[in-house]
């Protein structure tokens, strides 16, 4: 799918750079022509190698929780547009604390620093984590609905909730910020565990039951090119789903068994398990194997989104930043040799 920038170079912060969307943006950047500064934690290889190729981009580790203020107002001297995806993605208990930390205040902290730079550009990447379920089973919610999940110690929810509530406010008292918010994405350079476990474990015939849910799916192709129409598109305080496709966990492993085995009903069998087994089994994933070694388990949060069917409509997106949602049988054509490590045998129709 052909990606759209802005044609005028420009000087480009991007938090998180070194994360999963962090990369693709910053080689489309430079590929862009952009001059590009990142801020990480942790640099990594891949941005100094990208970084000892082209001049045009400047590596900087640091944290936005410990940097004095005149250090951010420097980083961002001479700085057209923010990306910001900093961040920690857990559903572990044990970092709620640390998490709400790093999302919420770390935001807030980089949005001060924007707001004294006149005309600067601030695009705030969230999650429909952020947003809420729909009210009832199945339906598809956007950008309006009200945050429900208060009070159900889902942290990670609550964390990108408060994060965009920040940048809303900044928006509202003049700062050009634009909130974007994909869903469970999917794609080449993914580093998720358990996104490999999943493809290999359906390749190979083992996954004999899914939870009841369902998850809003992206491509990364489709969450890059709504990060460079957000340059110069989008609402300033305005945020936007970016949600490729809305598929059950049932209905996903029917679209792989027939792409990848040819095989129409070769997931039809596939069982559901009850919402309280599901819980029960995230309960004892987080609280007794977790001190096994096993950190990569589920965890209590996970299991309880696990049974929801969370699905979101991207019109405004697609409305206001050209988003272009790939077709779902597409990405998983694409996606499952990477996830595999090999070719795959896919298959058409």
């Amino acid at each position: 799918m052909p990606l759209t920038a802005e044609p005028v170079s420009k000087s480009i912060l991007v938090t998180g750079a070194s994360g999963f969307i962090g990369l693709h943006l910053v080689r489309r950047l430079l590929l862009d022509g952009h001059r590009v500064k990142t801020l990480c934690r942790t640099a990594g290889s891949a941005l100094a190698i990208m970084a000892s190729q082209d001049p045009r981009l400047q590596n900087r580790q640091g944290d936005l929780l410990t940097l004095e203020d005149k250090e951010l107002d420097l980083l961002l001297a001479d700085i057209d547009v923010v990306y910001h995806l900093a961040g920690l993605v857990s559903y572990q208990r044990r970092d709620i604390t640390r998490q709400r930390l790093v999302n919420v205040e770390g935001t807030r902290r980089l949005c001060l620093a924007a707001s004294r730079r006149p005309g600067l550009r601030f695009i705030h990447t969230s999650s429909i984590a952020g947003m809420g379920v729909p009210e009832r089973d199945g339906e598809l919610a956007d950008e309006s609905l009200v945050y429900n999940l208060s009070g159900l110690n889902l942290g990670y929810c609550d964390s990108k909730h408060e994060s965009e509530q920040v940048v809303m406010r900044f928006a509202s008292e003049g700062l050009d910020a634009v909130i974007l918010s994909p869903g469970i994405i999917f794609g080449e350079g993914d580093t998720h565990v358990h996104h490999f476990r999943i493809f290999r474990s359906m390749s190979q015939g083992r996954a004999l039951f899914v939870p009841r849910g369902g998850i809003p799916f992206s491509d990364i192709n489709d969450v890059i090119a709504a990060h460079l129409n957000a340059l110069g598109r989008g609402r300033r305080g305005e945020r936007y789903c970016l949600v490729s496709a809305n598929r059950t966990f049932k209905e996903a492993a029917q679209t792989f068994a027939r792409l990848y085995m040819g095989k129409q009903t070769a997931a039809s069998n596939l069982l559901e398990i009850p919402p309280a087994v599901t819980l029960i089994a995230g309960f004892i994933c987080e609280n007794i194997l977790y001190d096994f070694g096993l950190k990569n388990s589920l965890t209590w949060q996970q299991a309880w989104l696990a049974n929801k069917k969370i699905f979101f409509a991207s019109d405004k997106a697609v409305r206001e930043l050209g988003f272009a949602p790939t077709p779902f049988d597409e990405m998983i054509i694409r996606t499952t040799p990477y996830y595999l490590g090999k070719s795959a045998p896919l298959v058409s129709g």
